[in-house]
């Protein structure tokens, strides 16, 4: 967090240390031991005392970096990662009670919002070694749970399909019953030639559900394939504009936080942007038992691989004209769907 014009170099403000780091890191092999290094009651005093003096220039708070890195290094279920999640919780309370001494509260919206879901890695693949021969006039650069390939070669697809940990395959066109990167708004000038997603799993580790592939890094949890355990996300709003207790039934995502502020505070100045407003979840929006209506649809493609045939699907949900990604994966494929794209 920040006051506008007050930090100074070394994390020192006019009115108090702050902390610019969350711990000390030794090396990626140790680098979650101390991640949530900084004592709750120092930082929460810290927060306290800036907040009373530069409330009315805060305009966002920001918390670095955990519990992510925690549970990326050490997983859902591992101590470190409990801490982390009481440390966050603990650093938001001392915020809004900080803002109900100040008599703020009433008039003031909060929402939190994670960036990603996230599966627990079960099974290493070596993507980049695999598909070496393929690449000698190429690239594979691993990213998270996916991989996007550089690489003209004609048998691309074929060659990445041989692999069993691979998930959907994308490519520039859709070219051999892939999907096209414009269906998942991977398109670009930029874009990479593939990009496909490693497999994932419903199955459960530490009373979560949700595994996938991942390189041989020393993470034990990652995200970016398209499971739908990677693509779910928290996005929780309270404020005098807000139900409260009231859960959102229809499809939602962090693509409506900005089209909802801009209505909230009355900045609308007639310019399109992506996401939709939340009406719903607004006090004077639609009844509570009027939820928008919504619609999901997949996309699916049929292909042989492995000696085997095989369906690919996406499937997403939508809201009047904005769509949310749902999930995609690629399973045996039943007599009914190859008849249907043959």
């Amino acid at each position: 967090m920040a006051a506008a014009s007050d930090r100074s170099r070394g994390g020192r403000s006019r009115h108090c240390r702050w902390p610019t780091r969350a711990g000390r890191f030794h090396g990626r092999r140790a680098c979650a031991l101390r991640s949530a290094a900084i004592e709750t009651r120092p930082a929460c005093q810290r927060l306290d005392r800036v907040l009373h003096a530069h409330h009315h220039r805060i305009r966002a708070a920001r918390s670095d970096t955990d519990p992510d890195h925690t549970s990326h290094f050490r997983g859902y279920g591992a101590r470190q990662t409990r801490r982390a999640l009481r440390d966050a919780d603990e650093h938001l309370g001392a915020i809004l009670e900080a803002y109900d001494r100040l008599g703020l509260r009433r008039t003031t919206t909060t929402i939190v919002t994670s960036d990603h879901g996230g599966s627990t890695i079960t099974r290493r693949a070596r993507p980049a070694r695999d598909l070496s021969t393929l690449l000698a006039h190429g690239a594979a650069a691993e990213n998270g749970g996916s991989v996007f390939v550089y690489s003209s070669d004609p048998a691309v697809v074929d060659v990445i399909r041989r692999l069993d940990y691979v998930g959907p395959v994308f490519t520039r066109d859709g070219r051999d019953q892939t999907f096209p990167l414009s269906l998942v708004g991977l398109d670009g000038p930029r874009a990479p030639d593939v990009v496909f997603s490693f497999a994932w799993s419903d199955q459960t580790v530490d009373g979560l559900a949700g595994t996938t592939v991942g390189t041989p890094s020393k993470l034990v949890v990652d995200h970016g394939s398209i499971s739908p355990y990677d693509l779910r996300n928290t996005l929780a709003a309270s404020g005098p504009e807000f139900r409260a207790g009231w859960r959102d039934p229809a499809p939602v995502g962090n693509i409506d936080i900005c089209p909802t502020l801009i209505q909230l505070l009355r900045l609308d100045n007639g310019t399109q942007v992506d996401g939709r407003v939340l009406s719903e979840a607004l006090r004077d929006g639609t009844a509570a038992d009027e939820a928008p209506s919504w619609a999901s649809k997949q996309e699916a493609r049929a292909f042989t691989a492995r000696g085997r045939e095989w369906l690919q699907r996406v499937w997403f949900e939508q809201v009047g004209a904005t769509a949310y990604l749902a999930g995609g994966t690629v399973e045996p494929a039943p007599q009914a769907s190859l008849a249907a794209n043959s």
